[in-house]
């Protein structure tokens, strides 16, 4: 059997191959793996070090803002977990579809109601049922069975760091609560608004 192009080419994919199912079966796992992004861009494009992979403590910088070390080492194609990356960019994109919501109350009574003017325009047109029918144990349903779950995740992966990764969860409970006390009078207001701008 000799050796051609083709032949080579063919045998470096499947030892490639080989590797990396072999990596995933026989590389030990470390105590503990972040899931998150190590490096990513604020809206200035400024670089920000989300953690170290050295483990190396935060530094503070002179404004006080928490900057981290750049690992010392540069990690091989391999070392990446595409299954990770996959998740964690996943739950960024659900969080962005919602995002209104998980921040303050302003922002998710904003929403609400624009989502409610929305669909009652679409009813009126005979495109969608009433909205009007339960809005206000739907929102609960959205607030605890969604959005909850999503700002939990977004809390586990750190992807926002440890200390800013919880505000989700805490901005979602805050609202539920409060809608809980106050969301009955919001949808009374919004349906009377609706009824007036799309009459039946």
């Amino acid at each position: 059997f000799h050796s051609t192009p083709n032949n080579t080419t063919h045998n470096n994919m499947a030892v490639k191959y080989h590797r990396r199912l072999s990596n995933v079966a026989t590389t030990a796992k470390p105590k503990y793996q972040r899931l998150g992004l190590l490096r990513t861009v604020d809206l200035s494009g400024k670089t920000i070090e989300t953690y170290s992979k050295s483990q190396e403590p935060p530094r503070s910088s002179a404004t006080g803002a928490m900057t981290y070390v750049t690992p010392r080492r540069q990690h091989a194609p391999e070392d990446v977990d595409e299954l990770r990356e996959t998740v964690v960019m996943e739950q960024i994109l659900k969080a962005a579809d919602v995002a209104h919501n998980l921040q303050g109350w302003k922002n998710l009574q904003t929403h609400s109601d624009r989502l409610y003017l929305e669909l009652r325009r679409a009813h009126v047109q005979g495109r969608e049922d009433n909205p009007q029918h339960g809005w206000f144990g739907n929102q609960i349903g959205f607030l605890e069975n969604y959005l909850l779950p999503l700002a939990r995740r977004l809390e586990d992966i750190g992807i926002f760091g440890e200390v800013d990764g919880g505000q989700f969860v805490r901005n979602v409970e805050a609202n539920r609560d409060r809608w809980m006390k106050e969301g009955m009078q919001v949808t009374t207001n919004i349906v009377k608004v609706g009824e007036t701008l799309y009459p039946e």
